[in-house]
């Protein structure tokens, strides 16, 4: 290797080190600012809908946890604008839907009753279920990669199998 050219590789390398760290402490869940992709309304309507995929029980919920939020950042940055367009679609018919029902809310009603008007709503056309899909689909992987659920929930071993060299076997 030439002279320059380990020095323009050992230049970068010192570079991308010191500016790593500065990037990586930038970003917290608190600067985590969200889009404008859904109104008020909208974001409201989806808290409730993730809730209903994932009550608070003993654990919290989904709306405690902010998915919501998770499942617009990736719709925003994730998927095209058909599939945006897909998803306002099917929210504003789940809008419809939930107007239709006696209480005119989704949050009275019991998990059972819950879950039958998710099944009702994406059985009732293509873009709705499609949109019923892609619901299910981020509201789990949020949920699963979220800090609570990393932190309490699964066990983080950086080494699995922990190595044990003098183990008295059993005769």
């Amino acid at each position: 290797m030439k002279r320059r050219q380990l020095l323009k590789n050992f230049g970068l390398g010192i570079s991308a080190m010191i500016a790593l760290p500065t990037w990586a402490n930038a970003w917290s869940p608190s600067t985590f600012s969200p889009s404008n992709f859904l109104s008020e309304n909208e974001k409201n309507l989806l808290a409730d809908l993730v809730e209903c995929m994932i009550p608070t029980t003993n654990s919290p919920g989904a709306k405690t946890l902010k998915i919501h939020l998770f499942v617009e950042r990736m719709l925003v940055d994730c998927y095209d604008k058909k599939s945006q367009e897909l998803f306002k679609i099917g929210l504003s018919n789940a809008q419809s839907t939930i107007s239709e029902l006696p209480s005119k809310s989704i949050n009275g009603l019991k998990n059972s009753e819950l879950l039958d008007f998710i099944e009702k709503l994406k059985v009732s056309n293509v873009i709705n279920g499609k949109f019923v899909g892609l619901l299910k689909e981020n509201t789990i992987k949020g949920y699963l990669n979220s800090e609570y659920v990393m932190t309490n929930l699964r066990i983080y071993e950086m080494l699995p199998g922990e190595y044990q060299p003098c183990v008295k076997l059993k005769s």
